[in-house]
């Protein structure tokens, strides 16, 4: 599919491309919500299949939750939750502020 922008020759392949680096994934909070969310939809479908597939993903999902629970760096502030915590904020600082 040809793009119709100021860089026209360019072609986009449709997919979404993975970044590259570290600094367009802190920029990307978007990219990191959908395409975990995709890779957490494939595994529920996967393990739908049958009880051994049941069973060998909820292993999995639980091997690597703990894993990265127990490596859990200091949050960047770009994630769902710390975003939704923004929002309420600033909804609780504006209905405060009005009154």
């Amino acid at each position: 599919m040809q793009r119709w922008s100021r860089n026209g020759r360019r072609f986009d392949s449709g997919k979404p491309s993975r970044p590259t680096t570290a600094s367009s994934l802190q920029i990307s909070r978007t990219f990191r919500n959908v395409s975990l969310t995709a890779k957490a939809r494939e595994l529920v479908d996967l393990g739908d299949l049958n009880i051994e597939c049941y069973d060998m993903c909820y292993k999995a999902m639980c091997e690597i939750i703990e894993e990265v629970k127990s490596k859990r760096p200091k949050p960047d502030g770009l994630g769902h939750e710390a975003q939704v915590e923004k929002a309420l904020a600033l909804e609780t600082s504006a209905a405060t502020g009005s009154s």
